[in-house]
């Protein structure tokens, strides 16, 4: 195994069977980090409906002034700060996509019997 890296977080290596697996739960996980602090952040500051069908946090003024609250939205920002990690996760498996989609690519537009296009 020349070609893995170690993922630290699922405590197992990431090899070219599993990549897919590991970019869906990459996907998943950015998409109930967001989910959840929506929930958390319409639910202690005042919401505002949004093509009235979304609800989204609009004015979290008065966030300070219980503590029960004041947790709340300091937890939610610390999971919207988290989510910048697996943002670059993301985007690293896209580049590690684009280059191995341009390997396979690149003998089929080089060489004796490439391919033309024209």
């Amino acid at each position: 195994m020349t070609n893995y890296r170690y993922s630290v977080l699922l405590d197992c290596p990431i090899v070219s069977k599993n990549r897919r697996l590991y970019t869906v739960w990459l996907l998943m996980h950015l998409f109930f980090i967001y989910y959840t602090t929506n929930l958390a952040l319409t639910s202690v500051c005042t919401p505002v409906l949004f093509l009235e069908w979304f609800i989204l946090p609009r004015d979290c003024s008065s966030v300070y002034e219980d503590f029960g609250r004041s947790w709340t939205f300091v937890a939610a920002l610390y999971g919207l700060t988290t989510s910048i990690v697996f943002i670059g996760l993301l985007l690293y498996e896209c580049v590690r996509f684009v280059k191995s989609f341009q390997e396979i690519c690149i003998p089929f537009t080089h060489g004796p019997r490439a391919i033309r296009l024209v």
